[in-house]
């Protein structure tokens, strides 16, 4: 027999979480910008997607720095990395089916959008015409060999045939 929660618990379970994401057929579209990202455990918001710097350090035990910071990435394309990082953090699994671990998350911003949004900018195209462009995959995948580039466009890859590029 499943254990409920007491009130009590169940409000802060749901209440540390984001919001729900969803959208119903065709073109997933970004969130608005008060979306929220993360909570505390009081329920209060501690990051909207609007936002270019998003604190995950309640969702961790790392004592490093759990912190995505889309400053990082050339304004150019900010909101475009900012959005393909969002379809990891919202729509990837990690093992058992649980959502992705921080550092599962942190890994896809370091090892993945950051050096895909570098790649863009020295070649003057968008993430967009990289991802979805054989040519351009190919010739991004050739110069990023590295084992620790491989492990964060993995996470990405997985997330399947999610419509994103039509």
């Amino acid at each position: 027999m499943k254990k409920e929660p007491k009130t009590n618990e169940k409000f802060i379970v749901n209440s540390f979480r984001s919001d729900m994401y969803t959208y119903h057929s065709g073109k997933p579209k970004p969130p608005e910008k008060n979306f929220v990202i993360s909570r505390d455990l009081n329920g209060e918001t501690v990051n909207v997607y609007g936002d270019y710097l998003y604190d995950l350090s309640l969702y961790s035990r790392r004592e490093k720095s759990n912190k995505i910071n889309f400053n990082l990435i050339p304004s150019i394309i900010r909101d475009e990395a900012k959005w393909l990082w969002f379809l990891v953090y919202f729509h990837g699994k990690g093992r058992n089916k649980n959502s992705l671990s921080v550092s599962t998350l942190l890994r896809v911003f370091d090892s993945f959008i950051r050096p895909l949004s570098s790649h863009a900018i020295a070649n003057e195209l968008t993430l967009t015409e990289i991802l979805s462009n054989e040519k351009n995959l190919t010739i991004y995948i050739h110069n990023h060999q590295k084992e620790h580039y491989q492990k964060g466009a993995q996470t990405f890859l997985s997330l399947g045939n999610l419509p994103i590029f039509s």
